[in-house]
């Protein structure tokens, strides 16, 4: 069986992850070696805290590594979360 469809109007990215990691009886603290990526940056992501993460292709990395590792089909995932930027970036305005 395999995690990761995402239910309408239920599950984010972060908590289908999170379900996934829980349902494989890993801990963050494992999650986060075997990736090596810091236990914040994971409970942000299962948090959907992207603002608090590295900008663009690298949440977008971030989740799919993720994703594999729990056996998590990553493109449902991929199809939900910004694809540019996060909320600490400014968006670039044209200038009248």
């Amino acid at each position: 069986m395999q995690t990761g469809a995402l239910a309408p109007d239920s599950a984010t990215p972060g908590r289908t992850l999170a379900a996934a990691r829980t349902e494989r009886g890993m801990s963050i603290s494992e999650v986060a070696q075997r990736l090596k990526f810091s236990l914040r940056h994971i409970e942000a992501l299962e948090s959907d805290r992207y603002d608090v993460l590295p900008s663009g292709p690298y949440v977008r990395g971030m989740v799919r590594t993720y994703a594999r590792l729990l056996g998590v089909d990553p493109t449902p995932l991929l199809d939900v979360i910004p694809r540019t930027g996060t909320g600490s970036e400014f968006a670039m305005q044209p200038k009248d």
